[in-house]
């Protein structure tokens, strides 16, 4: 049922407008017995509803034996750090989902963005590690939303999956375990969640209410020698880069750099944040990756992680002058863009950004490296480089009667989805209002 997450009664958690789909042992599973309702909720909600920045009891909620998930969560990053780098080891999960750009996450972003973090662990009635969701809570006009540590800072949301599996049709109770734990939130909206993690599937995407994400990972396999991938570059983008190399190579000395040393990273680093601004200025965007929450977060995150590999800084350079750069991260198997400027106007001809990735995947081959993820975003050059286009998952889910709104807004978005010419239409409509917005005096 593609709504089922969209209203859900405050005390069991199931959908009682679908309770056709749900079986008599779901409910027995989800009945607070042998207490009655009332006395289980009273004695249970009280201990549990925290405000935004106080310490979540790790106990929260007191669980029915039947369950099949045990929940507990932290709102002190500080205190659970090291249990997370070692519960994390034993974790599938992408390359967001490390422990340092957690670290690093919860260190610089999260207190500015005014995030409340939210450090959930799951686990099965024996006790064993099911997973780890990293989230956190903001505090909106809609009431409390659950989100994960992104702030479009994070290509892919996901939880690290502990060595036990969500068996096929436990999602619904995973779900209702998560609902109790978090009490007070409205909506939980966990955005661009990738289908597999590490080649496993991602229980958060069966859930029902998912819906697919507009944007979507482009995926590089780096099969065979950089010659092999070179030749299954479309025909016209491989011409075109065998020239911008012999003309950039004609006119300059460049060079190509695997940036080692963090003294000369935060130069690169500084060149990527000037050549970026220039460019999303000249196309009318925002650009927000140089102010100081952000730009605290790539420093620190190159001087953990540039020297075992973890972050690879890649540029072209012409004597001193930094023409391209690349910033991606890596967990040994997969490196995934992140950032990719170049110097533009003079340099425009040369096509050094496509120039610098095209080098960038033959030191990821050298690397031994299997795959090469261009992250999210639309762009003609991923596509002409051969990357697979990889859909990602929305999934928006009512945690309370005040998030009910925005789950049905959201499962709506997504059936509109299916007919492509009517959601052009409706975007299309959208752009035009808002547009008229802006223009209004005030606005």
């Amino acid at each position: 049922m593609a709504h089922g997450l969209l209203g859900s009664h405050v005390l069991t958690g199931l959908d009682m407008s679908h309770s056709d789909t749900i079986t008599a042992n779901e409910r027995l599973l989800a009945r607070p017995a042998p207490e009655t309702a009332r006395r289980w909720l009273s004695r249970n909600m009280a201990a549990a509803t925290v405000g935004p920045g106080e310490r979540v009891d790790r106990t929260i909620l007191e669980r029915p034996q039947a369950d099949r998930f045990i929940v507990s969560v932290d709102a002190d990053w500080q205190e659970v750090a090291e249990t997370w780098r070692s519960l994390a080891e034993t974790c599938s999960r992408t390359p967001f989902q490390a422990f340092a750009w957690l670290d690093n996450w919860y260190h610089e972003i999260a207190p500015a963005t005014g995030a409340t973090p939210r450090l959930v662990t799951v686990r099965d009635a024996a006790n064993r590690l099911v997973m780890l969701l990293p989230l956190a809570s903001t505090r909106e006009r809609r009431g409390q939303v659950l989100h994960f540590a992104d702030a479009e800072l994070t290509d892919f949301n996901a939880p690290l999956l502990g060595p036990v599996d969500v068996a096929a049709g436990a999602e619904r109770e995973l779900w209702r375990a998560l609902r109790a734990a978090l009490p007070g939130h409205a909506v939980a909206e966990f955005r661009k969640l990738p289908r597999l993690i590490d080649g496993r599937p991602n229980p958060l995407v069966r859930l029902p209410g998912a819906q697919p994400s507009r944007v979507a990972s482009n995926v590089l396999a780096l099969d065979g020698t950089f010659a092999d991938f070179h030749q299954r570059i479309e025909r016209r983008a491989r011409v075109e880069t065998e020239r911008y190399w012999r003309i950039l190579r004609r006119d300059h000395n460049v060079q190509f750099e695997h940036v080692t040393c963090g003294t000369r990273a935060a130069v690169v680093l500084a060149a990527m944040d000037r050549q970026q601004r220039e460019r999303f200025t000249e196309i009318g965007a925002g650009f927000s990756l140089d102010e100081p929450a952000q730009a605290a977060f790539y420093r620190r995150d190159l001087a953990r992680r540039l020297a075992d590999g973890a972050v690879q800084l890649t540029c072209l350079r012409v004597g001193a002058d930094v023409i391209a750069a690349n910033y991606a991260i890596s967990d040994g198997r997969t490196a995934v863009v992140l950032r990719l400027a170049n110097a533009g106007k003079d340099w425009a001809r040369y096509s050094p950004g496509r120039l610098v990735l095209h080098r960038s995947i033959e030191h990821y081959y050298a690397q031994g490296l299997q795959v090469c993820d261009l992250s999210v975003g639309d762009y003609d050059y991923k596509r002409r480089f051969g990357a697979v286009r990889t859909p990602l998952v929305d999934l928006v889910g009512a945690m309370s009667w005040r998030g009910r709104p925005a789950a049905t807004m959201h499962w709506a978005i997504g059936r509109l989805r299916t007919y492509p010419a009517i959601d052009r239409r409706v975007r299309d409509l959208a752009s035009a209002w808002q547009a008229r917005r802006r223009a209004l005096p005030g606005k």
